[in-house]
């Protein structure tokens, strides 16, 4: 964050993230699903963490944040080495398998 007001509202947004991690953990041990069902378990988890999700991008919207993770390619430093050529290249394992869509939906979380 590049002030002190930007870094307690990324602190709020973590504080909001770790809030529904926990709420997951609670539905997946509270919430009775018929004939006790692990995926059932497991999707109303997934619902919770990305409601958190959601919870915090709204957050930063209000109060006019950006979050690092939609914004990176904005950054000057960014901007200066694409100027000069540069490019991201995909990784192997990011391309081949869907490890880069859990990397994307855990940096929504954290």
């Amino acid at each position: 964050p590049r002030s002190s007001k930007a870094r307690s509202f990324h602190l709020t947004g973590f504080l909001i993230k770790a809030t529904f991690f926990v709420l997951s953990i609670l539905v997946f041990y509270l919430i009775p699903v018929p004939e006790n069902k692990i995926i059932t378990r497991l999707f109303f988890c997934s619902l919770t963490l990305l409601a958190g999700g959601a919870v915090t991008m709204i957050f930063y919207r209000i109060v006019r944040v950006k979050s690092g993770f939609v914004h990176a390619k904005n950054y000057s430093l960014v901007e200066k080495y694409r100027s000069k050529g540069y490019v991201r290249g995909p990784h192997p394992m990011f391309s081949t398998t869907p490890v880069g869509i859990v990397a994307w939906l855990l940096r929504l979380l954290f």
